[in-house]
């Protein structure tokens, strides 16, 4: 059950990311949380490897429920976030994995991207972290 709910605050936190970078500097949490939720998914994954074929399952349940919270987190329209997840649960439960938006196959309107690279590294993300 734990590795269910990391799943899902780690697609809230990855909206809130993604779809909210000119609020990164004044919410460095986010970092901290999907960091968090990320280490409760591969501890969960390395105890029990089988749930990993019952991620995908809940994925579209998980990214409703997490755009709602990442629209509330950030003050955005929940028409922001697509109706669907851009990710794979295999992406989102990758430890290397991180959304920088360029991923997407969406126009964002309204928001500004803000790739400072001494900040969040050249795609957006962490400068240490890089996306398969």
């Amino acid at each position: 059950r734990l590795q269910f709910q990391a799943m899902h605050d780690l697609l809230v936190w990855f909206c809130c990311w993604v779809f909210a970078p000119a609020q990164r500097r004044t919410h460095h949490y986010w970092y901290v949380r999907i960091v968090s939720a990320r280490t409760d998914i591969q501890i969960a994954l390395s105890t029990s490897p089988s749930i990993r074929a019952h991620l995908d399952g809940d994925l579209a349940t998980w990214w409703r429920t997490a755009c709602e919270a990442a629209a509330e987190e950030t003050g955005l329209p929940l028409a922001t976030f697509p109706p669907t997840c851009p990710w794979s649960a295999a992406q989102v439960a990758h430890d290397a994995f991180w959304p920088t938006g360029n991923e997407l196959d969406i126009v964002i309107t309204d928001v500004s991207i803000d790739t400072d690279p001494d900040y969040f590294g050249e795609e957006g993300g962490p400068p240490h972290d890089t996306v398969p």
